[in-house]
């Protein structure tokens, strides 16, 4: 991706997902971009897809979820870039693979979804902060189930071998929290 993309695409963020950004994007960029060097997949695309997955988070149109949007966004943000057609597409499907509840297709879609759900695991500590909840039994209630769900959503065993024990360990601490409250 050519610097000049790049930074279009950072100064996006952050200016409306600054703390996303802070708290879970720079991360699902920082393993999307590892396991896409481990897959030997295209990191230009890797990266493109991981810093736009969310970009469309809170500005949906009736009917759309946040993936829909950034697909949506996506496509208007790399109109002129210097992606081939095919890029573009797949990088697509990346974002839209990313919130689906089916099995992605391609290895992309799968590294872009797999970043994302890690994040979740591996930078625990900070996605916990994008938290708005305003209890304390439902910040627990929202990190127990992010945690779940991330760790659930990771397509590579191999990878999730890797964080198994941080998510048990911060498993291990939600469950003793829960039985005490």
């Amino acid at each position: 991706m050519s610097p000049e993309l790049k930074g279009k695409i950072l100064n996006l963020i952050q200016q409306d997902h600054k703390k996303e950004y802070l708290c879970h994007i720079q991360y699902v960029l920082e393993i999307g971009l590892r396991l896409a060097k481990q897959y030997n997949v295209d990191s230009n695309i890797i990266e493109a897809a991981c810093l736009l997955h969310d970009i469309g988070r809170d500005k949906e149109l009736p009917g759309e979820d946040h993936a829909q949007t950034s697909r949506r966004m996506a496509e208007e943000i790399l109109k002129d870039s210097d992606f081939t057609e095919e890029q573009k597409q797949k990088i697509f499907a990346c974002i839209l693979a990313h919130g689906s509840e089916e099995i992605p297709k391609s290895t992309e879609e799968q590294i872009v979804r797999t970043a994302d759900a890690g994040s979740k695991v591996e930078y625990h500590e900070a996605f916990i902060l994008m938290c708005k909840k305003a209890t304390y039994e439902e910040r627990l209630a929202w990190g127990s189930k992010y945690l779940e769900k991330g760790y659930k959503n990771i397509s590579f065993e191999d990878y999730k071998k890797t964080v198994e024990s941080k998510y048990l360990s911060i498993k291990k601490v939600y469950n003793q929290i829960s039985r005490l409250i």
